[in-house]
């Protein structure tokens, strides 16, 4: 059970925060809803 929560973990963070989506200009859905989750995603917030 534990590898198939990271396995849905790790799915769900690329499909928000990597992969790019052609309905909202071909970028990920965390850089237009989420902007400030970008910052703490790259250790910029403390």
């Amino acid at each position: 059970m534990t590898k198939a929560r990271a396995a849905i973990r790790e799915y769900i963070h690329t499909y928000n925060f990597e992969r790019c989506h052609s309905a909202i200009g071909n970028v990920p859905p965390a850089s237009v809803y989420y902007p400030a989750m970008l910052y703490e995603e790259a250790g910029d917030i403390a």
